[in-house]
């Protein structure tokens, strides 16, 4: 049975993400490529390295998650690469697209909606307050997005508060959207027996559709959304084993630790009735810690 973590709180892996280029030379140069699109554009901006985002005013470009895609691309790509980052986030590019959302009714709209599961940390709280998200999973921010065509949105709140309709409503409107549509494919990677990996563009929103998961336990599920593009499930019809659990910690954690767009390295336990509850994970080399609730535990025969 996993033992607790000795901590009250996991450490800050958001730490790990802050440099995923394998030397200080390559970082170096995505910086100087950042740094190069905001003066073509003669707009001003500063790096903060603890956050790992750009600063221009009061808007932040976060870079984690762009850092990790050129990370994993050839080095004579990382210029376009960036460049369409940022273009998708430009803020003249969004205020037309918000002037075009006010203008059209949720009625309208409700076939476009879908949903994005985000890292709780990457939309701070003054955020939050003016984009329509609510928290269903420990550890994530649960986003209401719009697909506008050739790209997608975050829904701003007085743009839904125009709807006169109830944030349920439009969550489980753009829920069952993105489990009707959202392109997907099922595939059984290396792993603990019985390990099921869902892919696809937005695959881990797909965690919060518990019921319509393809694998499920009698006794529960064990499911990991390491990253935007991936949601790996491990059904449960007894106990599982010490070293599957954590076999399926070292993947969740080597997946979040890669992204690109990384959530969470923890693990979360589904039960039958539809509870959740999370299991933290804490990887250091070789060893492996798993923060067990009350639900687990129960499962695995603790007290």
């Amino acid at each position: 049975m996993p033992q607790p973590h000795p901590q009250p709180h996991p450490p800050d892996f958001r730490a790990t993400l802050t440099q995923p280029f394998a030397d200080a030379r390559q970082t170096e140069r995505f910086l100087q490529l950042v740094h190069a699109y905001f003066r073509e554009r003669h707009r001003h901006a500063t790096f903060c390295p603890a956050t790992f985002a750009m600063h221009e005013g009061e808007a932040q470009h976060g870079l984690t998650s762009l850092a990790q895609v050129c990370a994993q691309a050839p080095a004579g790509r990382w210029e376009r690469l960036i460049r369409q980052h940022l273009d998708q986030n430009d803020t003249e590019r969004f205020a037309a697209v918000l002037e075009r959302m006010f203008n059209l009714s949720y009625a309208t709209l409700r076939s476009r909606l879908s949903v994005r599961l985000q890292p709780e940390d990457q939309l701070d709280t003054n955020l939050q307050e003016h984009l329509v998200c609510r928290s269903d999973l420990p550890g994530t921010v649960t986003v209401l997005m719009l697909d506008l065509g050739p790209s997608t949105c975050a829904v701003p709140a007085p743009v839904q508060r125009t709807w006169g309709v109830d944030l349920d409503t439009c969550f489980a409107a753009a829920l069952a959207n993105f489990v009707a549509h959202e392109p997907r494919a099922r595939t059984l990677p290396p792993g603990p027996r019985g390990l099921v990996q869902i892919r696809g563009h937005s695959a881990s929103a797909l965690a919060l559709a518990g019921a319509e998961w393809p694998d499920r336990g009698s006794r529960g599920t064990l499911c990991a959304a390491p990253a935007r593009d991936s949601l790996l499930l491990l059904p449960l019809d007894q106990p599982p084993e010490p070293a599957t659990l954590r076999g399926l910690a070292r993947i969740a954690h080597e997946q979040f630790r890669a992204g690109p767009y990384s959530i969470t390295p923890h693990l979360f336990l589904r039960t039958p009735d539809g509870a959740v509850e999370a299991l933290q994970v804490a990887v250091d080399g070789s060893s492996v810690q798993l923060a067990a609730g009350p639900r687990f535990q129960a499962l695995c025969g603790g007290p």
